[in-house]
């Protein structure tokens, strides 16, 4: 098996737990840099072979002891926070880790802990780096969840995903639409064909009834094909608590802490601030994250004058200054502020010096309680920065992948809304003025109600069949273009022939043209949907179309005799609005007049040379 080259966190574990074993063991025996050696080669490969490195340097800690049997020489304090930190980081299972965790603290305390209070407090010291090393692991385990993240939505085919969500709002609506207008449609020729044998006025009147329903439906679900799905708003997003309440409410645990031990182990009578420096030292870590050099300053600045008073500021296990002292090294290494490392230089001279005066053995225990959760805090903010790196850079590219989505599925709902539109609104409407027409004229005129009723027939089976069509297409996903995948069958001739049928007078003048598929079903859409117009809103006028074919154009003109009520830019319709949406998608422009006393619809396109006759 080839060996990997050792990470930097393991080169730099090695190399200061090494020197710091050599330095402490050197004067014991020269076999001490041996031992010192061999535990920072364990540390060398802690990272990838956690449990036996940990297990190896408990082996080398048992034999040190069994060597030099002394509870005041420091050399094993490195390698043990060490150990328990890196056994918290890298072993997956934290009861596993615990496991062997219980067994490096046995292998580390034999020969050398005689009594409960110094094996509580050993049990303290491998706490609180395995507790570090749990926080710094969820840290990087969310980094590396982001960085998936950010490479699945790199790799994410937008293309793909935005046909997968076309062909869903296709089927969840168009579907469900067409339905609806198919439905009212085969009603209204079913009336039609039952009222052309005997009139009855009440069937009649129920055509007309039933397509202002259908048109007034249509309008309804078009305006929802038309709006954009909701969003939430920003504001309803999930909000971070604030970090200071739980800051807060540590500070007054430490201060309890602190407090509970100076009672317990009963401070100098009749100096009230015996009992209240004690709980005052570690308030400072309500702001620890605001300000973390103030923090340690305001820290240092108890700590001075307990010295200055010549007052303790630690009784028993040192609980509360412990908290505090770990938690400020862990802050300002999170934070990484020069600030906050010249505030934290500041506090640890003031405890060293404090320390060094009062029990100067345990002047290395107070560096490893700054030491260990500033490297700590160091590797927790490298891997925070890299989650919220790989969180920014994953939420740019999903941003960017729904919005791409977003606007696939926002055109297709226009596309399918001026689908219906051109298919069901000139069929119903002309549905709803023949049947009108017939309930005017089936007293005085019953010939012309049941040539009436018949268009009514005529105009339902030919929306029938465009609905068919239509649903063929929603089926094989063929809508993406700016009309339907095939041309219309029926020519301009046809179409004004039909809605003279249907009681419009309307002439066809122009040129012959062959254009393209797309712009063939443009052309009749727009032609179709005038003409709808005409016949809806200025009923009995006379209509002309004409065609004109120009340098690399063509020119469609629509005019109708009685000027509307309105002039298109005013109205909320859908019919021009789709209209042009076509025209221009095309690279033409639609354009309306409400002047002279006539109305007139002028669509534009751009021809290619080779269509042109």
């Amino acid at each position: 098996m080839r060996l990997v080259r050792p990470s930097p966190s393991e080169w730099i574990a090695a190399l200061v737990c090494g020197v710091w074993m050599a330095a402490w063991l050197v004067q014991v025996a020269p076999w001490g840099l041996v031992l010192a050696a061999a535990t920072a080669a364990a540390l060398l490969f802690i990272c990838r072979f956690t449990i036996l490195a940990a297990l190896v340097i408990a082996a080398l800690q048992l034999a040190g002891t069994m060597l030099y049997s002394s509870e005041e020489n420091p050399a094993g304090l490195a390698p043990f926070l060490a150990t328990s930190y890196f056994l918290a980081r890298y072993v997956t299972a934290g009861s596993r880790g615990l496991l062997v965790g219980a067994v490096f603290l046995y292998s580390s305390m034999a020969g050398s802990v005689h009594d409960l209070q110094t094996v509580i407090y050993v049990c303290l010291l491998f706490g609180g780096p395995f507790v570090f090393g749990r926080v710094v692991r969820r840290r990087a385990l969310a980094a590396e969840r982001a960085q998936t993240a950010a490479a699945s939505f790199a790799r994410a085919d937008s293309a793909a995903m935005a046909q997968e969500a076309i062909a869903d709002e296709r089927g969840r609506l168009g579907g469900q639409v067409l339905s609806v207008i198919r439905s009212s449609v085969e009603q209204m020729n079913n009336d039609a064909a039952a009222a052309a044998r005997n009139l009855d006025p009440d069937l009649i009147g129920r055509i007309a009834d039933r397509g202002r329903a259908a048109v007034t439906e249509l309008r309804w679900l078009l305006g929802l094909l038309r709006t954009s799905p909701a969003v939430p708003p920003a504001g309803q997003q999930n909000r971070r608590p604030s970090p200071w309440r739980a800051d807060a409410l540590t500070a007054a645990g430490a201060g309890f802490l602190s407090f509970l031990e100076a009672v317990l182990t009963g401070p100098p009578p009749g100096n009230a601030l015996a009992w209240i420096l004690p709980a005052a030292l570690p308030l400072p870590l309500a702001f620890r994250r605001r300000n973390p050099a103030v923090a340690c300053l305001a820290v240092a600045a108890l700590i001075t004058m307990s010295t200055t008073l010549g007052l303790p500021f630690i009784y028993g296990f040192t609980l509360g200054p412990m908290i505090t002292f770990t938690v400020l090294a862990w802050s300002v290494a999170a934070a990484r502020q020069w600030s906050g490392w010249a505030g934290l230089c500041v506090l640890l001279a003031a405890v060293l010096w404090r320390m060094y005066m009062d029990q100067p053995g345990s002047v290395p225990l107070v560096l490893g309680m700054f030491v260990m959760p500033a490297l700590a805090g160091q590797e927790w903010s490298t891997r925070d920065r890299d989650r919220r790196s790989a969180q920014a850079q994953g939420n740019a590219l999903a941003a960017d992948l729904h919005g791409n989505i977003d606007r696939a599925v926002r055109l297709e709902r226009l596309r399918i809304a001026r689908e219906l539109h051109d298919v069901t609104s000139h069929a119903v409407g002309v549905m709803v003025l023949q049947a009108s027409a017939a309930q005017a004229l089936h007293t005085r005129d019953p010939q012309a109600a049941r040539s009436a009723l018949a268009n009514v027939e005529s105009a339902g089976e030919h929306a029938l069949a465009e609905l068919a069509e239509l649903f063929r297409v929603l089926d094989a996903g063929a809508i993406g273009s700016p009309g339907l995948a095939a041309a219309s069958a029926e020519t301009l001739e046809e179409l004004t022939v039909r809605m003279r049928t249907a009681g419009l007078n309307v002439d066809l003048a122009g040129d012959a043209f062959t254009v393209p598929d797309e712009l063939a079903r443009t052309i009749h859409r727009t032609v179709q949907e005038a003409l709808t117009n005409v016949a809806r809103h200025a009923p009995g006028t006379r209509a002309t179309v004409n065609v004109s074919n120009h340098d690399k154009s063509i020119v469609i003109t629509v005019t109708n005799d009685l000027p509307r009520l309105a002039a298109a830019g005013g109205s909320t319709g859908f019919g021009l609005a789709g209209i042009r949406e076509r025209v221009e998608s095309l690279g033409g422009s639609l354009t309306v007049n409400n002047t002279g006393g006539s109305f007139t619809v002028t669509a534009y396109f751009p021809v290619p040379d080779v269509t042109l006759p």
